[in-house]
């Protein structure tokens, strides 16, 4: 048997609208990953026997590997700016 973890990233669905974070940089499906990508990286993973797979494009992949050596505190800074409020 064969488990593969998908870690999707930032992915175009209504998902932060329905959360109410419209308003945030979050919001926008503009930069996000196309969702048919995510699900294509995920199962050609899970076809190949890998236990895990960053599901998005290169910007994706990239932070995921910049997200292992920054700070709790730095990435949560990161976070942070992303998830306030437009004006």
């Amino acid at each position: 048997m064969v488990v593969t973890a998908l870690l999707p990233g930032a992915t175009a669905t209504d998902f932060h609208q329905t959360a109410g974070m419209g308003n945030t940089v979050f919001g926008s499906n503009d930069w996000k990953n196309d969702p048919s990508l995510v699900a294509r990286r995920g199962l050609d993973a899970l076809f190949t026997g890998k236990d895990h797979v960053i599901g998005g494009d290169l910007k994706t992949r990239r932070d995921a590997l910049l997200n292992k050596i920054l700070s709790e505190r730095i990435k949560a800074q990161r976070f942070a700016k992303g998830s306030r409020p437009s004006t």
